[in-house]
C-alpha cells in the first residue's frame, strides 16, 4: 500500500513536470484515497490545487487549497499555495493574510518565504488603499473608493487588480470612459486577467462603426466587461483585446430569433451575429444575467473560514514530506514541492510595466482609443 502511494505520486509529479494536467490530477485524487496521513494528503491537495488553476478551474484549485491548509494548518507549503492563487486573482488583501502565514510557519529561509516577503514589503504600499477601495464599492461609495485607487496606483502602479477596481467603481459612477480605459489597462499589465475564471466565451461575428462588414472576433465576458480578440487568446498566445464593451446600464437584446445580439450601451450599439441562435441565445441569457448584478458581487470582501480558525503556528511545525513517507528523495520534499509549485506557475499572470499611472494620463489617450475602437 505505501509502495503504490508512492508511485502514483511521483506519477503525478511527472505529469506535472510535463504539462499534462488533467492526468497529474487523476493520478493525485487516486493517491489521495489511500492516504491516511493528514500531511501527506494536504500536500496532495496543493498539487491538486496547481493542476485545477492551470486547467483554469479556479473555484475548485481555491477548494483544494483550502482543504490543504485545513488539513495541516501549520504547513508553509498550504497557505502559499492558496497565496499565489490569491495572487493570480487580484486578491490581495487574501494573499497578504496567507503569505503572513508562510514567514510563521516555515522552518527555513526558502523560494516560498522569499516570494512571501517580497509580496508583503510591496502590500504596505498599497493594501490599505486596496482595502479601502473593497469596502467603498460594497457601500456604493465609488468616489472614495477611486480616491483611494488613484493613491494605491500612484504608490504601485503596475499591479492590474488596482485598474480592475477602479474600472469598476468607474461603472458605478457611470464614467464609461474610464472604466473602458482602466479594463483594457488591466488587459495590458496582465493579459490573462480575461481568461482566468471567466464567465463566457466564443465566437461572434462584429459589425464595425466604420466598416459595415462583418469580422469574427474571439468575445470573453469576464466581470462586467466584455474583451474581444482577432484569435481566442491563451496563456502561451498572449494578445492585446481590441476592443472591450461595458456590460453595465446597458441592454442586450436578441433579433431574428436570438442569432444576432445587440447590446445597447450609453456609449454606441454593438451588433453581434452568432453562428446559431442557441448560441446567441445563451450569450443573450448570460449578459443580461450580469448587467442585472450589484458591482459589489465581482468584489471579494468575504474572508476564507480558514482565515478565522485560530491554528497556533510556530517555526517548528514546518512541513517534511519525509515524516509522511520515510523517503530522502527530493521528489517529495519541502523545497521540492514550492520548486515544483513556483516552476508550474511561470506562465501566472505577470505584472508587466504600465505605460498608463492616472487618471490625468488615461483621459489624454481618450480621443485615440475611442477612434480605434469604432474601426476594430
Amino acid at each position: 500500500m505505501e509502495l503504490d502511494k508512492i508511485q502514483s505520486y511521483q506519477k503525478g509529479l511527472l505529469q506535472i513536470k510535463e504539462g499534462k494536467y488533467e492526468p497529474a490530477l487523476r493520478f493525485f485524487e487516486e493517491t489521495r484515497k489511500i492516504v491516511d496521513n493528514n500531511e501527506m494528503a494536504s500536500l496532495i491537495e496543493v498539487k491538486k490545487s496547481l493542476c485545477f488553476a492551470k486547467l483554469n478551474r479556479f473555484s475548485e484549485a481555491l477548494a483544494s487549497a483550502e482543504s490543504a491548509i485545513n488539513l495541516a494548518p501549520r504547513k508553509s507549503i498550504s497557505y502559499f499555495s492558496y497565496g499565489r492563487l490569491c495572487m493570480d486573482l487580484g486578491e490581495y488583501d487574501i494573499a497578504k493574510i496567507a503569505f503572513e502565514k508562510v514567514i510563521v510557519c516555515a522552518k527555513l529561509e526558502n523560494e516560498a518565504t522569499t516570494l512571501a516577503k517580497n509580496f508583503l514589503e510591496e502590500y504596505r504600499k498599497y493594501g490599505t488603499e486596496f482595502e479601502s477601495a473593497k469596502l467603498h464599492i460594497h457601500s456604493k461609495n465609488y468616489s472614495a473608493a477611486i480616491q483611494s485607487l488613484n493613491n494605491a496606483i500612484e504608490r504601485s502602479p503596475n499591479l492590474f487588480a488596482l485598474y480592475r477596481l477602479r474600472a469598476i467603481a468607474a461603472i458605478g459612477l457611470n464614467n464609461f470612459d474610464l472604466a473602458r480605459l482602466d479594463a483594457l489597462q488591466t488587459v495590458k499589465i496582465n493579459p490573462n486577467y480575461p481568461i482566468f475564471d471567466l464567465t463566457h466565451e466564443g465566437i461572434l461575428y462584429k459589425q464595425g462603426q466604420v466598416n459595415f462588414m462583418r469580422k469574427s472576433r474571439w468575445f470573453i465576458l469576464k466581470d462586467f466587461f466584455i474583451f474581444y480578440y482577432v484569435e481566442k487568446p491563451t496563456i502561451k498566445l498572449k494578445q492585446d483585446p481590441q476592443g472591450v464593451i461595458i456590460c453595465y446600464n446597458a441592454e442586450c437584446l436578441k433579433r431574428e430569433g436570438g442569432l444576432y445580439v445587440l447590446i445597447q450601451t450609453p456609449k454606441r450599439d454593438w451588433y453581434l451575429k452568432a453562428d446559431t441562435q442557441s448560441e446567441g441565445a445563451q450569450w443573450i441569457n448570460i449578459i443580461t444575467k450580469v448587467m442585472k448584478e450589484p458591482l459589489s458581487s465581482r468584489v471579494i470582501i468575504a474572508k476564507p473560514d480558514w482565515i478565522s480558525q485560530n491554528h497556533e503556528l510556530s517555526a517548528s511545525d514546518s512541513f517534511n514530506i519525509s515524516t509522511s513517507f520515510d523517503l530522502s528523495s527530493e521528489n517529495v520534499s519541502i523545497g521540492s514541492s514550492v520548486e515544483i509549485l513556483s516552476n508550474s506557475f511561470e506562465n501566472r499572470p505577470r505584472m508587466r510595466p504600465a505605460s498608463v499611472y492616472g487618471i490625468q494620463n488615461l483621459n489624454n489617450n481618450n480621443n485615440n482609443n475611442n477612434n480605434n475602437n469604432n474601426n476594430n
